[in-house]
Parts: structure tokens; C-alpha cells; sequence
């Protein structure tokens, strides 16, 4: 009867965060029944893949039956990738020096275990839907219940990973989209490609799926090299940031000196200048 009434719970949180998402406009596709499973672990696959232009979204969701201080997220399972066996380990072991509360230690676990071991099985475990025929930015979203939000947020500043967006539309879910890590990029876009050439050949051809190929790659190169140098931006803004030598003054001219390089955008030169601010006068 537990069982029956868990199951029940977590498919009604699960058809919120759909609602959330369509609601924002972001094509929807179930992890069971939208995306194929490939292989002995096909059923390692994102709960949720979300599209919108030209942005793609890998989530997972974890509902109010599922709590981040279960033992079964600390375990480490058949499917792991090495990365994700490391991430549940130390983040256990840290646990258990005090070092961080297991309640925001689940939220961890997902956050740079779970979630980037979905992306890194693109190809491996299930496929990408036929009909996402094409897109220049990956995501990771991770959707858990309002009650949960203060635990993922220090979980996600304890991963020094940028909030891209946030979904809130009142129904008792929250969906957070944020970056992958660098060294996962390169991964996932040779994976991709080979997905995409075998799936270009089979409808156009080798000659035509060539030349359709070069196209699409020349875009997501391009998109690799903004990536790759918002990366880069980002660490020197870490570097700036943690600097207890350079003063307050010379933090400001180099923060500008970053926005008129075009290293970093208007935006966030503003978003970095505030931070900045709060904490030399905080």
C-alpha cells in the first residue's frame, strides 16, 4: 500500500514539472516513454530531456517521496561512470566528517554526479529524440519540490554552479537549469557526433549527409569556443573574486576590463559588480 501510494505521489510531482516546463514554452519529452533506452543499461536515461529554440535541457526530477538523505543515493549502482562512483563516495565521506549536512549532500550528488552522468550516456544508454533535430546549447536541469529549494541552492553554490534559469509557477515544483562541466563537453560532442552522422546518412545519404554536417559542425564549434571561453571568463572572475592580496579598487578595474574585453557581457558585468560590492562591504 506504501508502495502503490509512492508511486502514485511521484507521478503527480512528475506531471507538475511537465506542466511547469510547457507552461515556459519548452518542448517536453518523457524519459519513458519519449526516450529510447540503448544497450544492457538502457534504463540509465534523464527523467526528462526539454527543448526551447535552439537549447537543449537533460533533467532529472526528484519528488517529495525521494528524500536527499536517502542511503540508496549514497550507493554506488551497476550503470555508475567512474566520475559518479567518486561523486557519491566523497561526498559521503564528507558527510560523515560534518563537513556538509546530508540534506544538501543528495542535492550534490545530483547536481554533479547524477545529472552530468546522464549527459556523458547521450548516445551510450539512450538516444536523443529523432525529432530534436538540431541545437547549439546543453543544459542540466534538476526539478525537486519548493519545500526542497534552500537545500538544492547551497548545494548548487557548494558546486559553484551559476543558476542559468528558474521555473517556479507555483504548482510545488521548481526547475533550475544550469551548466555542465567543461571537460564533459568534449565528451558529449564526439558521442553526438557520431549519433548525428549515422542519422544524416541514413536520410540523405553519404555525399549530402557530408555537407549537411560540415554546416551543423561549423555551428557548434562556434558555440564550443563562446562556451569555452565563458569558462575561462568565469575563472578569472573566480580568481578575482578569491584574490586576498589585490584591492578592492583594482578588483573593480579589472572586473571592467573584462567587460570591455568582451570577456564577460554587460549582464554579468553587473551581476559580478554587485557580488563584488556585498562582499567588500559586507
Amino acid at each position: 500500500m506504501v508502495g502503490l501510494l509512492m508511486i502514485k505521489g511521484k507521478s503527480e510531482f512528475y506531471q507538475k514539472a511537465k506542466e511547469a516546463l510547457t507552461t515556459h514554452g519548452y518542448q517536453y519529452f518523457d524519459g519513458d516513454k519519449d526516450i529510447r533506452g540503448k544497450g544492457i543499461h538502457h534504463a540509465s536515461k534523464p527523467d526528462y530531456i526539454a527543448v526551447k529554440g535552439d537549447t537543449i535541457i537533460i533533467g532529472e526530477i526528484k519528488s517529495p517521496a525521494e528524500s536527499p538523505k536517502s542511503g540508496s543515493w549514497r550507493k554506488i549502482q551497476k550503470n555508475d561512470s567512474e566520475e559518479f562512483k567518486k561523486v557519491r563516495l566523497e561526498v559521503l565521506k564528507r558527510e560523515k566528517e560534518g563537513e556538509i549536512a546530508p540534506e544538501v549532500g543528495g542535492h550534490e550528488i545530483i547536481i554533479r554526479g547524477q545529472i552530468p552522468d546522464y549527459v556523458q550516456k547521450i548516445g551510450v544508454t539512450y538516444e536523443i529524440p529523432e525529432s530534436i533535430c538540431k541545437f547549439k546549447k546543453m543544459l542540466m536541469g534538476y526539478t525537486f519540490p519548493k519545500s526542497e529549494e534552500m537545500n538544492v541552492l547551497q548545494a548548487l553554490k557548494k558546486c559553484k554552479k551559476p543558476i542559468i534559469k528558474k521555473i517556479d509557477t507555483g504548482n510545488n515544483s521548481v526547475t533550475l537549469f544550469f551548466c555542465y562541466k567543461g571537460e564533459i563537453m568534449v565528451k558529449v560532442l564526439i558521442q553526438l557526433g557520431k549519433t548525428l552522422g549515422m542519422g544524416l546518412v541514413k536520410k540523405f545519404g553519404k555525399i549530402a549527409a557530408k555537407r549537411t554536417a560540415q554546416k551543423i559542425g561549423a555551428k557548434i564549434v562556434t558555440e564550443v569556443v563562446i562556451q569555452g571561453g565563458t569558462m575561462l571568463a568565469e575563472k578569472g572572475i573566480d580568481k578575482l573574486f578569491s584574490d586576498k592580496e589585490m584591492s578592492f579598487e583594482k578588483k573593480l578595474d579589472q572586473l571592467k576590463k573584462f567587460r570591455d574585453s568582451g570577456e564577460i557581457t554587460p549582464e554579468e558585468y553587473y551581476k559580478y559588480y554587485h557580488a563584488l560590492m556585498d562582499s567588500h562591504f559586507s
